[in-house]
């Protein structure tokens, strides 16, 4: 294939690789320098194949590795439009995300750019090329709360899909303990173990926050302030758990 995208990550646990030179050319022949002993896999990928993974591949101090070999398939085309649950209005600037329904996440999915996508204006988008088998989409948008979905993608085949995205609910509270005047541009952060990705906020000068496009599920709701002690700045910080199901919730967050 001619003139692949190649990339490489150790599978030994240790530091990750950095900047290697790797070079290809028209006839999909490739080469790595750089790389320290290990074992490793590499990744690659073109602009009308989907992105594949070599065998664990053996290096050796010293030794030059050949015979390393990539397959790539055409993979299927996804695309699909964003609205608003009720409305059906479109929604722009969604972000679309596609990973591995199965398995784990390799780099040729992190890396590879056709595995993300923005709607446009009229709410719709479009990933070609990508890997058939068993996939996961997670949209984002601002306001909106997340949403994820399996799929199905067939080489050579395209796959429709319209997601619609609630309103979701509104984190809101205030962060006490601090003195008035440093209550302003304290950063608030809701996590959880099913939306990983954090949601932020920044307080008010009284200290308020709200943080909107949640999706009902347990929170861990996080704030630090900058404090000053001994020699060095440090920080305060307060939490607590809260659980979003079906409306709006308030919470204290007291720093002490």
């Amino acid at each position: 294939l001619p003139a692949p995208t190649v990339t490489c990550r150790r599978c030994d646990g240790l530091a990750p690789v950095g900047r290697l030179l790797v070079s290809t050319n028209w006839e999909g022949d490739f080469e790595v320098k750089g790389l320290s002993a290990g074992r490793y896999v590499l990744q690659a990928w073109t602009d009308t194949y989907a992105p594949g993974s070599s065998a664990v591949i053996e290096v050796a101090s010293g030794r030059r590795t050949t015979g390393v070999t990539i397959e790539l398939g055409p993979g299927g085309l996804l695309r699909g439009r964003v609205v608003e649950a009720g409305t059906r209005s479109p929604l722009a600037g969604a972000h679309i995300e596609l990973t591995r329904r199965e398995g784990p996440l390799d780099l040729a999915w992190s890396a590879c750019p056709r595995t993300r996508a923005t709607s446009d204006a009229d709410g719709r988008f479009e990933m070609p090329s990508v890997p058939a088998g068993r996939l996961r989409v997670r949209v984002t948008h601002a306001g909106f709360a997340p949403l994820i979905r399996d799929v199905e993608v067939k080489e050579r085949w395209s796959s429709a899909e319209e997601i619609a995205l609630s309103r979701g609910a509104h984190l809101r509270g205030r962060v006490t303990g601090i003195e008035e005047g440093k209550r302003r541009n304290l950063l608030v952060s809701a996590v959880s173990p099913s939306d990983p990705s954090p949601r932020t906020a920044a307080t008010d000068e009284e200290g308020r926050f709200d943080i909107g496009g949640l999706a009902d599920a347990v929170y861990t709701v996080v704030v630090s302030a900058p404090r000053r002690g001994g020699t060095a700045p440090s920080a305060s910080t307060a939490s607590a758990t809260v659980e979003v199901q079906g409306g709006d919730v308030e919470v204290v967050l007291e720093i002490r």
